[in-house]
Formats: structure tokens, sequence, C-alpha cells
């Protein structure tokens, strides 16, 4: 999972990081830079966010957006943002919401499917199909549906309807077409 996937999940998280991944990845070019320390010190400073903002001044801590009650690192409500530490935030903000956050939901969605239906009880099966086929029921093909003449076969007209009545045949038409 990377920052781009995240734009599914959380458009306003998204943009944020990719914010401050813009500032990431320019202090990345200036530290790779051919250059003596003072001028590399002195790009660095000038480093700005889209709305003209130093990562100093934006006084971010290591808290994930928008739950300051959830620390990424020990002590994360008061260690600050800074130029230096930028990308490891922008990594454990993704790390927090696609394994941590993902994974709470997921333990969940076992504990509610263990209630329903306990792995213990499962286990007398042989195979990974057997245990599909109980839980996802048998797959079927849809060609049949498909076939116009099959269905006027299957499915035969009543209560005032004919084959040749135009309800009837818009409702195969329908059918075939979905």
């Amino acid at each position: 999972m990377n920052l781009f996937d995240l734009r599914e999940l959380n458009l306003n998280q998204f943009r944020y990081l990719s914010d401050l991944q813009s500032v990431a990845n320019r202090k990345r070019e200036v530290d790779n830079m051919q250059t003596d320390l003072e001028t590399k010190n002195r790009l660095k400073q000038g480093i700005k966010n889209a709305q003209g903002s130093s990562v100093d001044d934006m006084y971010i801590f290591y808290t994930l957006p928008g739950h300051d009650d959830i620390e990424l690192v020990h002590d994360g409500k008061n260690t600050q943002l800074t130029l230096d530490n930028v990308q490891e935030y922008i990594d454990l903000v993704l790390h927090s919401t696609f394994y941590d956050c993902v994974n709470t939901q997921l333990q969940a969605f076992k504990k509610g499917f263990n209630s329903v239906l306990p792995l213990d009880s499962i286990r007398t099966f042989a195979t990974k199909g057997e245990i599909e086929l109980m839980v996802c029921g048998q797959q079927t093909d849809d060609t049949e549906w498909k076939d116009l003449a099959r269905l006027q076969k299957a499915i035969k007209p009543d209560h005032g309807f004919t084959v040749e009545s135009r309800c009837y045949n818009d409702f195969l038409k329908f059918i075939v077409e979905m």
C-alpha cells in the first residue's frame, strides 16, 4: 500500500500527506545535490508546502491525523514534525492507516464471523473448496441467462400475457442484457 491507495480511502488525508510528500521529496533532492553543506542548509530553509508554510510552522505532532489520541511513536503528542523527519511521519501515518486500523477492523470481522460460524465447526471439512462452497454457495455459469431462446422455453407467459406480449418480450430482453 502507498500514498495513492489512500486517495480512495480518505481524500482529505491523501491531500494532506501528498502536500507533505512534496516537501519530503524536495528535501531529498536537496540532500542529494552535489554542493556544500551551507548551500544545502540555505536551500532546505526555503522548502515550503503548497500553502507557503515551512514544516516547522505547521506545528504537526506524531499523532494520526484527526486522531490526537493515536500516537505514531512513543510520546508522539510531544514529538514535533521537522523537515528531517517528515518522510518518517508520512510512512508511519500510512502504516497506521493501512495496517493498524485495517487490522483492528479485520479482527472485529473475525470475531463477528466466529460468533456466527466458529472455526472449530469448519475444521472438519477436508478442503478449502468445501468451506468456500458452504460459505459462498455453488457458483453458476451465467451464459444460460444470455440465451433468449432458452429463457423463452423456461419462462412461460401467464395471467393474460402471451409470447407476443410486449411486456413479456421486454422482460426477457432485460434479463438477457443484464
